[in-house]
């Protein structure tokens, strides 16, 4: 019989994760609707970063539904026609609305995925690129006019 020790640190880490992704769910409904703009391309980026994160086994159990909530919200963001180009390398530059939530939303799963290394060494930079567009587009979202 083997026996598994439980780093009580990992299991607090672990404890507030989950409630991080449970209450940013929980805002979904109370949040103002204010929405900003985010190239197509940063939203694919998003969408297959979130397919190869739940491939790669980053997200805990009791993350899946919040984390698919997030990837249906955002993929119903993209034109129908263009849904197929998150396969690619898609370089389109058209602006596509998304609300303050969702920014904020993809954000905090970039953060989670890369402090739990879900990434591969090269793959960094496009994603640190991704964060920074998000981070960007919610500062002008937040700023006052």
């Amino acid at each position: 019989m083997s026996t598994q020790t439980i780093n009580v640190n990992e299991l607090q880490k672990m404890t507030n994760d989950v409630k991080q992704i449970t209450n940013d769910v929980k805002k979904m409904a109370s949040i103002e609707e204010v929405t900003g703009e985010i190239e197509e391309k940063d939203l694919g980026l998003i969408l297959n970063t979130l397919i190869v994160c739940s491939q790669r086994g980053t997200f805990k159990l009791d993350e899946y539904k919040p984390v698919g909530e997030l990837f249906e919200r955002l993929k119903e963001k993209i034109p129908p026609q263009n849904t197929q180009k998150l396969e690619t390398n898609n370089d389109s530059t058209n602006k596509i609305q998304v609300t303050e939530l969702d920014i904020t939303l993809s954000i905090n799963v970039l953060n989670i995925c890369s402090q739990r290394a879900a990434f591969k060494l090269e793959e960094y930079k496009p994603i640190g690129e991704l964060f920074e567009h998000f981070k960007t587009a919610l500062e002008k979202i937040s700023s006052p006019q």
